[in-house]
């Protein structure tokens, strides 16, 4: 294993980031709650959905994975397009949905666990460690890390980065986040009450750990090198563990940034794996990781998660719309907590959203994906309303259009 210094880490995250080869494909990754049909209230582990889904493993497309909560995560591999990528990933949900209810199991969607206490059933050491880390820098009355390691759940959408277009879809990928994450705000209640946010998904983020879970590009830095923003988070952020040989992960209690690390300012001398690692431990909106990682997506109820693959696939993939959708979001493009608190009853980002839908319609080139956009704006977004609207029973205004 190699030795790092400053600069050559500087480099590895780049290459990181930006390979020097990289692929234009899509995927998406969806995760759900997953409850005990007989006993609602209990968390269900790994191990049940495991041995629910022992029979059909062997014919997922994609991987099965879990969430500290028992949040069961699926993924597709990547794809050429949207609809590829949505098939897939339905493909393995209807199977693994089918054997966990025969099962007695059932995976309900939504940002937040509608009703449980934070529990965490995955004993894997990277969890242990990451709960002891953030118990030590957790400031949230109740805790804020509990909420995001057990009771969340996203629609991730994965985009690569282009033909040379890397930048711009950095860009336009942040300008669009605060729409994002109110068009699709699916997180009213925290413990089963009401908060007073739509998102409250992205609240817990938000507050958890900023050199972590905050945005990359915030309006504040004016470089626009996606490997060069990349570089300075991550260097800047918070060790969270150290691996060692065995597989055991030792937390960091004390404040010790990466760039700290690597100017001795711990025992240990950091090595490639140990920065990859430490890569894997930040969670910004948008991650670059040879592709974009779009993560500011609540779960929304029922079949709506391929809405987002198929809106973000028109918006960042289709490159003559870019500047008109970087024009569209300009004035909400910093606003994730209005976003998160208001969701589309804020007139800026009501209309922001209707014209992003409305643009992503128009230049989807799959007419399937067009129809799916306007079918969920006609049932959200044209009324300015949100999964979280209809959770809560409320009556916000419409017609802003």
């Amino acid at each position: 294993m190699t030795e790092l210094t400053v600069e050559t880490a500087t480099e590895v995250i780049r290459d990181h980031a930006v390979p020097g080869r990289h692929e234009d494909l899509v995927g998406v990754e969806v995760e759900f709650h997953v409850f005990r049909n007989d006993s609602p209230q209990s968390r269900v582990p790994p191990a049940d959905v495991e041995a629910a889904a022992a029979e059909v493993r062997s014919d997922l497309d994609g991987s099965l994975t879990f969430e500290p909560g028992g949040q069961v995560e699926i993924s597709s591999n990547p794809s050429t397009t949207a609809r590829e990528a949505i098939v897939r990933t339905a493909r393995d949900l209807t199977l693994v949905r089918s054997a966990c209810a025969d099962a007695g199991l059932a995976l309900v969607g939504g940002g937040t666990d509608p009703t449980r206490l934070p529990e965490r059933v995955n004993t894997a050491p990277r969890y242990e460690a990451m709960d002891r880390y953030f118990r030590t820098r957790d400031t949230g009355s109740p805790p804020w890390a509990p909420d995001m390691m057990c009771n969340t759940a996203a629609v991730q959408v994965n985009v690569g980065l282009g033909n040379g277009t890397a930048e711009s879809r950095w860009r336009i990928a942040h300008a669009v986040g605060p729409v994002l994450v109110a068009s699709f705000a699916s997180s009213p209640f925290r413990h089963g009450v009401p908060t007073g946010w739509k998102s409250t998904r992205q609240v817990i983020w938000w507050n958890l750990d900023a050199c972590r879970t905050r945005p990359v590009r915030d309006g504040t830095v004016p470089d626009k090198d996606v490997a060069a923003c990349w570089a300075r988070y991550a260097l800047d952020a918070q060790v969270m563990f150290i691996r060692s040989e065995g597989g055991a992960c030792t937390p960091i209690t004390r404040d010790l940034s990466m760039r700290d690390w690597l100017e001795g300012a711990h025992d240990r001398v950091p090595q490639e794996d140990d920065l990859v690692s430490h890569l894997s431990t930040l969670f910004p909106p948008v991650r670059p990781r040879g592709w974009l990682e779009l993560r500011m997506i609540d779960m929304p109820p029922g079949d709506w998660w391929a809405v987002p693959v198929f809106l973000i696939d028109a918006l960042l993939r289709v490159d003559s719309v870019a500047d008109r959708v970087a024009e569209i979001c300009a004035p909400v493009s910093q606003a994730w907590l209005v976003a998160a608190h208001r969701g589309l009853e804020d007139r800026k980002m009501a209309r922001a959203a209707v014209a992003c839908f409305e643009l992503a319609a128009d230049a989807a080139s799959d007419p399937d994906a067009a129809a799916t956009i306007r079918d969920y704006g006609e049932a959200f977004v044209f009324r300015g309303r949100t999964p979280a609207d209809e959770m809560l029973g409320t009556n916000v205004r419409s017609g802003v259009r």
